[in-house]
Parts: C-alpha cells; sequence; structure tokens
C-alpha cells in the first residue's frame, strides 16, 4: 500500500491538495494519506496529525513571539513524517515551512513534489523549489505508478 504525506499551510495550499488527493484517490484508491492541513483535507481523506491552524500566525507580534511554536511544529512534523515512512511527501505551498521540510526530506532520502503557486497569485504553477540545494519531482510529468518508482530517487 502506498503512502503519501503531504503538507499545507493555508486555506488555498489546503483546497489545491485536497483536490490533488481526490484526484489520487480516483486513479488508486488504496493510497494512504497523513500529514498537515485543514479541513478540506481531512475531508478529501487526509489523516490530519497537525492542523495548519495550530501553526498559523498572524500579526507582527504574534509573528515575533511564535516563532518558537513554528520551530516546535516543524520538529513534530519531522518525527511524525520519519514514523510514518511514506512513500512521497507532498509539500503544497506554505513556501518556508516546506522549504525546511524538503531540506529534511532530501537529507533522508525521501521522494518529495513542492507545489508552489506562481508569483503574484496568477494561477497555480508547479515548479521545483526555489533552491540550488534541493532537487525536486513535479508530480504533473509522472503517471502515479512513476510516482512511488524507485528510479526516481
Amino acid at each position: 500500500m502506498k503512502k503519501i504525506y503531504i503538507i499545507s499551510g493555508e486555506r488555498s495550499g489546503d483546497m489545491h491538495a485536497s483536490n490533488l488527493v481526490l484526484s489520487l484517490k480516483g486513479l488508486d484508491a488504496k493510497i494512504q494519506f497523513r500529514g498537515m492541513g485543514g479541513s478540506y483535507s481531512k475531508e478529501a481523506g487526509v489523516e490530519l496529525a497537525l492542523d495548519y491552524q495550530d501553526v498559523a500566525l498572524m500579526g507582527f507580534i504574534e509573528v515575533i513571539f511564535g516563532f518558537r511554536k513554528v520551530l516546535k511544529y516543524l520538529r513534530w512534523i519531522k518525527k511524525d513524517v520519519i514514523s510514518y515512512r511514506p512513500d512521497a511527501l507532498v509539500l503544497v505551498d506554505f513556501g518556508g515551512f516546506n522549504m525546511k521540510v524538503a531540506s529534511y526530506a532530501k537529507k533522508l532520502g525521501f521522494l518529495f513534489i513542492t507545489i508552489f503557486r506562481q508569483k503574484y497569485g496568477h494561477g497555480i504553477k508547479i515548479e521545483p523549489m526555489p533552491s540550488r540545494k534541493v532537487q525536486t519531482r513535479s508530480i504533473l510529468f509522472y503517471p502515479l505508478n512513476l510516482l512511488f518508482s524507485k528510479n526516481l530517487r
């Protein structure tokens, strides 16, 4: 059985993540999903390890004093990824957080896919991580059976 760990950190990313989950379940109903998201992901069938609203910070003061909270949840997600042992990680938007998860996933040898919005909100574009240190694979260019192929690692 294939397992995917999916992370989205805000509402629009959660909507895109849930659409992806529903599409993949349409191709293979046995795929299991776990990760961080919101109500859309949960309704699509993702077992939420963490609700993104627990991590969200709003306002200047909250961001300054809430940094430790984000780091705490980042450590927690990293541990959860290791214990879940997914076949792939899907990182949707939530750039700063997911960049750290991607770097961690690369060190551990996990296959991961990033989905980031195009600049200025002009639709959705799947692209590699904006970093030379991290290599990614785009889910749009690989059929589901190739997504889990060891040849992509």
